[in-house]
């Protein structure tokens, strides 16, 4: 590997170092170190990615983690927002039906009223 390749390896490591592309860099700057053993900045640079590799991944699981627990609180809000709902419906129900019963008696309850009617009708047509 003559400098210029050298030099143009070390470009390429440094571009993907800024990219934060830490395993490309460092497949790099193993490959200038095959050629080239006692480059020193390479060197120095290979001996911080692992600690830069490192650190990329905890933040990448660090963020998953973040990601996952705001589902689950979107989720348990979702949750609670349709108990909520539920609540609220049965409770209009509950309140139609009074509504329903007050003013609309069923066809039971009539059925009721008028045979108990009819009773007190023939038991005050008896006492005449």
């Amino acid at each position: 590997m003559s400098a210029g390749d050298v030099m143009e390896s070390m470009m390429q490591m440094i571009l993907l170092l800024q990219e934060k592309e830490f395993e490309q860099a460092l497949r790099i700057a193993d490959e200038i170190l095959a050629k080239d053993p006692k480059n020193e900045k390479v060197l120095q640079i290979k001996a911080l990615l692992p600690r830069s590799i490192d650190k990329k991944k905890k933040d990448i699981e660090l963020e998953q983690k973040e990601i996952e627990e705001e589902e689950k609180k979107r989720r348990e809000m979702g949750e609670e927002e349709e108990e909520e709902e539920d609540e609220e419906d049965s409770s209009q129900e509950d309140e139609i039906g009074e509504y329903r019963y007050e003013d609309h008696p069923s066809s039971e309850e009539v059925d009721d009223e008028e045979s108990s009617s009819s009773e007190v009708e023939g038991q005050e047509k008896k006492k005449l």
